[in-house]
């Protein structure tokens, strides 16, 4: 078993959480500043926690110890300490810097909608969260149908079209 092996190894399996847990999804929604609107349980916590902290982490491990442990003559446990340290701050920026698009339980609850929805039809929401303003296509469920600025709550949003309905006690 070779130097290269040990950081080959966590590199892949940092890649595969990544990939699992959505993290490089949120990354390239975070580029273009999308908002990711997931249902909470289609986020386990547990991989969740592994994905965000421990895949930009073993990532990161596994490049700069690949990148620095290239030499003939390399001191190995330095390059270890080294790339742990910037795995340790993978770790920080995977917490700290990526947003979590969806907090347990929570999320964009109501929007507003900016075109007509006809009853059973198709119409446009604006939800905002974090500061950041999308827009998405919904569905209402209502037999009536909801005007462009009336404020509606979100039932579903584990598709890619909101489920809403009018929002029973508007705020004034």
């Amino acid at each position: 078993m070779t130097w290269a092996f040990l950081f080959l190894v966590p590199m892949l399996v940092g890649l595969v959480l990544a990939g699992v847990s959505g993290f490089l999804r949120d990354l390239r929604a975070l580029a273009t500043r999308h908002l990711v609107v997931t249902h909470a349980s289609h986020r386990l916590p547990l991989i969740d926690v592994f994905g965000r902290a421990l895949s930009p982490a073993l990532i990161l491990f596994g490049i700069c110890g690949l990148a620095l442990g290239t030499g003939r003559d390399v001191n190995h446990s330095r390059v270890a300490l080294i790339a742990s340290a910037v795995g340790a701050v993978g770790f920080l920026l995977g917490r700290l810097v990526v947003p979590r698009s969806l907090k347990p339980g929570g999320g964009p609850s109501t929007g507003t909608a900016i075109r007509d929805i006809p009853p059973g039809g198709y119409g446009q929401v604006r939800l905002g969260e974090a500061g950041a303003n999308v827009v998405m296509a919904a569905q209402s469920i209502d037999p009536e149908p909801i005007p462009a600025g009336a404020v509606v709550q979100v039932v579903d949003s584990t598709h890619s079209v909101l489920t809403v309905r009018l929002l029973a006690d508007r705020p004034t």
